[in-house]
């Protein structure tokens, strides 16, 4: 019977996940069955073999059927060690043939480290459950993929088992080498237990290779490496403790380190790349119109987070080199670089490099056929608003890898360019927990120069507030619009408009091209008859409510935030036409066409002759009691500050002293120039040899930079917006920073943090560093800052008073 079928093997993949392996001849009539002790799991379909699997078990005939099926074990199996799989071909429910494989899994557990042959189906599978059960704080996993190791994989394990921190799960790939590779794996295996082997059973690249390792890992941070390369022996000490440094903001997803070039067996201390790029990479790219963003160290100076491997798993089978580019490209849409500029291992260049020195590795083929496309892919499959290459020419180009970084990057390091990127709705939830914010509406009361005073405020905008953009600074924190009558007839490049965007779910057809864009599920509206009975969507991933207006929405967003005092700025509530058309909308409302525009802060806002929606004003304020009874009931306030309006509903609150109070908190801040702010603290942390920088600064600078004796160190990032409760009027406007890295300098020495801003304007702080001390309180340490600067405060007093005057 076994010329008929063959259940060739069970291979763990996880502690409670196989995959089964084998073939069968299934003839007109006839199914094949996989079974778990008498359970059926699988019905094993007629001519899915594929190419590599005939030649992998060396049958010829065309109507093989070769199949690997991915098994969740249950409990009840796990639980008695040992299983029975079944591979069976039935005709009309009768038996034709049978073959079995018993596992046993309690003796498969002793072996746990030597596992076999990760194959496609596995890296489909990528729900949770196949991961190993939790990740561990403090292990660091790292991945080593060979293939024909030769004369220096020794080299490269060695490197690593020499580590100074030992805390580390060591996964080795053997990509089905035809050299003695899996010999010497073998008996560096029976060395050291920390070593897991992955032997693959046919070749299929390295990112496949690494794709094994990443399923395998259990630590919470992981390095990969290449087998010709190698580390120096703190580095894994060194990129964990920038990890733990960091962790906690979850804004790093890459972590990259300096390598020294190794040629062949002569190591030089010229580096891999003169200086190494750290912030917001893609969006700096997409500002700068850089066609690949990076460039980056090779893999041996390559660290993740485990949990932004698992998100950008798998590695597409196209990377059977240089799978480095694909792990950098999809990382950094999911958050920012971090670099450690000492160098903590070597790149090896010798004759056997796939891309270095080697004529035979097209670079403009892995570029545009594999590089390109593929991260495409990845972006649109996840909801991510990229797209390469950023600008549009017609021909094909050299990557920016490959050329001098001072030239392509116009600098060594940037800083945030763009707003946080969110991976979903639900990323939303109370991210301004406690905060105020204002929706500005578009009534007449609306003045341009209100817009002025709102620029460090989070603010919610609507329908063609664009308009007012020519006049003001001012850009909307958040943006909405859901009258399709207003967005049909909206003349805006929408890809330009800088904010974050939340349309209904029926605009994602429309719009789903756009950056930074959220779909909200509209819910079905509920009627106690012909009587509208309005909700309040607290939970926005859940859904919003319909309100007749876009400011309905803006309040559920608002509510999902977590803003506690909600201000509405140029919500008149009162319209004025006298032109309303037969025609209705699709919903059955009312159609007015324009005639003298009254009814705006714009006079442009509509022409005549524009179609709008009769506005339902009676049904808005009953929605607008929904979410009065919704806020006050958590402990929140909506204010109605605009200059006229009739809508009684809510709290009346003066706009101009609002914004008084705030320009009172202004006046309190230091004075550097026109620069608001100061560092708090300079640290060398000699536990780390690394110097931690802070501090605050208003308005919001474009990157902050340190230098040391004009020489930059490390460029610095946005650790929070806002200081809450201090004497900084909520800390409305208020940037804190902080910078920190491997610095040669000591104790005493003076530091320069250059602040740059959009304006083209530059602004240095100097400070001398201190000795190691506890962490600052950051909200203490300004408050003390300001108490120190009284006399300051007075003149930034007087100064503002000679600018009113002046303005006069």
């Amino acid at each position: 019977m076994s010329d008929l079928l063959k259940l060739e093997n069970i291979i763990f993949i996880t502690q409670s996940s196989v995959i089964a392996v084998g073939w069968c001849l299934p003839k007109a009539g006839h199914q094949a069955l996989l079974k778990v002790d008498g359970v059926l799991y699988s019905r094993i379909s007629a001519n899915q073999a594929r190419p590599d699997v005939n030649d992998h078990f060396k049958v010829p005939q065309q109507d093989l059927t070769g199949f690997r099926r991915t098994i969740l074990l249950p409990e009840a199996v796990l639980a008695k060690k040992k299983a029975t799989f079944e591979l069976v071909l039935e005709k009309d429910g009768t038996e034709v043939a049978a073959d079995s494989f018993v596992l046993d899994i309690a003796k498969q557990s002793q072996l746990e480290n030597l596992i076999i042959d990760y194959d496609d189906n596995t890296e489909r599978l990528a729900s949770r459950h196949c991961w190993p059960d939790n990740l561990e704080a403090g292990l660091t996993t790292v991945i080593l993929g060979v293939y024909n190791g030769g004369h220096y994989l020794k080299a490269a394990i060695d490197s690593v088992l020499a580590q100074s921190d030992r805390n580390f799960q060591f996964i080795i790939i053997d990509d089905a080498s035809t050299d003695n590779t899996r010999q010497t794996l073998l008996e560096y295996r029976k060395q050291d237990p920390r070593i897991e082997l992955i032997l693959k059973d046919h070749n299929a690249g390295q990112g496949h290779a690494f794709n094994s390792g990443i399923r395998a890992a259990r630590g919470d941070l992981t390095c990969v490496m290449d087998a010709d390369d190698f580390w120096f022996a703190d580095k894994i000490k060194t990129v964990r403790a920038s990890f733990e440094a960091n962790k906690d903001s979850g804004l790093y997803a890459l972590y990259q380190h300096g390598l020294n070039i190794c040629y062949g067996d002569q190591l030089s201390h010229e580096p891999f790349r003169s200086c190494l790029i750290e912030g917001d990479v893609i969006n700096h790219a997409r500002k700068e119109k850089l066609r690949i963003p990076g460039p980056f160290v090779p893999t041996a100076g390559l660290s993740f987070p485990t949990e932004i491997l698992r998100a950008v798993y798998p590695i597409p089978r196209a990377f059977r080199i240089c799978a480095d580019g694909y792990l950098t490209r999809a990382a950094i849409s999911l958050g920012h670089a971090k670099a450690i500029s000492t160098p903590l291992g070597a790149y090896r260049i010798h004759g056997a490099n796939n891309t270095i020195d080697n004529e035979n590795f097209k670079q403009e083929r892995y570029i545009e056929d594999i590089l390109i496309p593929q991260m495409n892919q990845f972006y649109r499959a996840n909801g991510i608003y990229v797209q390469l290459p950023f600008t549009t020419r017609g021909r094909r180009s050299v990557a920016l890898n490959r050329l001098n970084p001072m030239q392509t990057q116009k600098g060594t390091y940037f800083a945030n360019t763009s707003q946080r990127y969110f991976q979903s709705l639900a990323e939303f939830k109370d991210i301004h927990k406690g905060r105020r914010a204002f929706i500005v509406a578009t009534g007449p009361s609306l003045k341009v120069s209100d817009l002025d005073m709102l620029k460090d405020e989070i603010t919610f905008a609507c329908n063609k507030i664009t308009l007012a953009f020519d006049e003001t600074d001012w850009r909307p924190t958040y943006y909405s619009i859901i009258d399709s009558l207003v967005y049909e007839t909206f003349d805006v490049d929408w890809s330009k408009l800088p904010t974050i965007n939340f349309f209904p779910e029926d605009l994602r057809a429309k719009y789903g091209f756009l950056k930074d864009t959220y779909f909200v599920k509209n819910r079905r509206p509920i009627y106690d008859g012909d009587q509208r009975i309005f909700e309040f969507g607290e939970d926005l991933t859940q859904g919003a409510a319909g309100g007749y207006t876009v400011v309905y929405l803006m309040m559920q967003l608002a509510y999902f935030m977590g803003i506690e005092e909600l201000y509405l700025i140029g919500l008149d509530f009162s319209f004025s036409f006298n032109n309303v058309s037969d025609e209705k909308t699709v919903k059955g409302e009312a159609v007015i066409v324009n005639e003298g525009e009254v009814n705006h802060f714009h006079k442009g806002y509509r022409p005549d002759g524009e179609k709008w929606t009769m506005p339902r004003l009676d049904l808005q304020e009953q929605a607008f009691a929904k979410a009065k009874e919704t806020f006050e009931a958590a402990g929140r306030k909506i204010y109605n500050a605009s200059r006229a309006t009739k809508l009684e509903l809510f709290e009346r609150a003066d706009f101009d002293t609002l914004m008084a109070e705030k320009q009172k908190d202004n006046d309190s801040r230091v004075l550097h120039g026109d620069i608001y702010g100061g560092i708090i603290q300079a640290q060398y942390i000699s536990a780390f040899e690394e110097l931690r920088v802070s501090g605050w600064v208003t308005p919001k600078p474009a990157s902050v930079a340190v230098f040391h004796e004009d020489k930059f160190l490390f460029s610095g990032t946005y650790q929070q917006e806002g200081i809450e409760n201090g004497s900084l009027a909520s800390g409305e406007g208020i940037y804190v920073w902080s910078a920190s890295g491997e610095a040669p300098i000591k104790t005493g020495d003076t530091i320069k943090v250059v602040l740059r801003f959009r304006d083209g304007s530059v602004q240095s702080l100097v400070y001398p560093v201190e000795t190691q001390a506890a962490e600052l309180d950051l909200k203490l340490a300004v408050k003390e800052l300001l108490t120190r600067n009284r006399a300051l405060q007075r003149q930034i007093s007087s100064l503002n008073e000679e600018k009113t005057t002046k303005a006069k």
